[in-house]
């Protein structure tokens, strides 16, 4: 079986994600997140060969660790350690623009997705990125946000620029030796997207939240793995986010127009 690994495997789109590719696309799935107890439920939910990684990814020499130790666990056992699949779902959202949840955003999002990209696809995507059965490229996938992207009325200012970080590292790991030279890389850029994370207070109160359609991880999920098993550079849920994100970059007045619209009707 091919096999995947999943960050943030534990909630929202990546256990969406890696539920996704084992139940549509047959993978063995590692999930890894620093949350052990709700990374055991997540395994006990997803079934099958699930196996748990439990690491904060900003800890990089903790990240190498306990990643080689999973892999020579594999390794001993004759299990496959090659990845054919990653998708970096781990993340954190922040609705306040205070230096602390810059620094906190920028660490986990921005510092998280480096270290996914140098630490373990480096190392454990399958040797570039072939794979010998089919001749099939490895993937990976990164979860960034169409808040990057847009002005998106709410306190986003932290959050999105550290997914702006991310899409920017990311255009330039194409093209250098960052990653597996073999391997394509996805970067998803969801809207609002229903989850834990979002499922707070103080994100309801964003005039965002109240104003956009929003997603299921489900809907999300089966659209960011088809694009990413696709090898596209981007992916969008639905074709209207596409075109906001494009119209947010063309014209940004008119978008900011538009959006102030639908927030005056959905709070009517």
């Amino acid at each position: 079986m091919p096999l995947a690994l999943v960050t943030g495997g534990n909630r929202g789109i990546g256990l969406a994600c890696a539920e996704e590719l084992i139940r549509e696309y047959g993978y063995d799935v590692i999930i890894l997140a620093r949350d052990q107890k709700r990374l055991a439920r997540a395994a006990t939910t997803l079934g099958g060969n699930t196996e748990i990684i439990t690491v904060d990814i900003t800890d990089r020499c903790k990240l190498c660790e306990k990643v080689r130790n999973t892999m020579s666990r594999r390794r001993q056992a004759g299990a496959k350690t090659d990845l054919d699949v990653i998708i970096h779902a781990a993340g954190i959202l922040r609705l306040n623009n205070s230096l602390d949840s810059v620094q906190e955003c920028m660490r986990v999002n921005f510092i998280g997705t480096y270290n996914i990209l140098h630490e373990v696809a480096n190392f454990y995507m399958r040797p570039s990125g072939l794979n010998e059965r089919n001749h099939k490229k490895g993937h990976i996938g990164i979860i960034g946000s169409a808040a990057c992207l847009s002005t998106f009325p709410g306190n986003y200012g932290a959050y999105a620029a550290s997914k702006a970080a991310v899409a920017a590292y990311c255009n330039y790991a194409r093209k250098d030796s960052l990653i597996n030279k073999g391997s394509t890389l996805t970067v998803a850029f969801p809207s609002i997207v229903d989850t834990d994370m979002t499922d707070t207070c103080e994100a309801r109160e964003q005039r965002s939240y109240i104003a956009f359609p929003h997603h299921t991880a489900k809907s999300a999920a089966q659209v960011i793995v088809r694009d990413v098993l696709s090898g596209k550079r981007t992916s969008f849920i639905t074709r209207n986010d596409r075109f906001m994100s494009f119209l947010a970059r063309i014209a940004p007045e008119l978008f900011e127009k538009l959006v102030e619209r639908k927030v005056e009707r959905a709070c009517r």
